[in-house]
C-alpha cells in the first residue's frame, strides 16, 4: 500500500487516529508492505506512518524518496545528489 504520510491514502491531511487506525486495519486484513512517502520528503510528516506499522503491525515499512528532475546537473542548486544522499542518511539514522 503506498501511504502519503499523514494523508493516509487521501490529498487532505487526515487526524492522526484516523492515519493510524488504517494502518492497523489494512494490516489485519492482509496488507503486508506499506510504503510510505511526503511529497516534499518531510520526515515529520512521514513519521506516525511509519512508528505505526514499525510497532503496531508486524509488516514491512518502506520510506520512499521523492525525486524529479536531473539532480546531477551541475545547475541544480536545491534538489543535487547530496541532498538525496543526506535525506536517506537521515531516514536511516531516524529508523534504523
Amino acid at each position: 500500500m503506498l501511504i502519503r504520510g499523514s494523508n493516509a491514502v487521501g490529498y487532505t491531511r487526515q487526524p492522526n487516529n484516523v492515519v493510524k487506525e488504517f494502518i492497523i486495519e489494512a494490516a489485519n486484513n492482509g496488507l503486508d508492505v506499506f510504503r510510505i512517502f511526503d511529497c516534499f520528503n518531510d520526515i515529520e510528516q512521514m513519521r506516525l506512518s511509519v512508528e505505526t506499522v514499525l510497532n503496531c503491525t508486524n509488516k514491512l515499512v518502506e520510506v520512499c524518496i521523492c525525486f524529479s528532475g536531473n539532480f546531477l546537473d551541475p545547475n541544480e542548486k536545491v534538489y543535487t545528489l547530496t541532498y538525496f544522499k543526506d535525506l536517506a542518511s537521515k531516514i536511516f539514522k531516524t529508523w534504523p
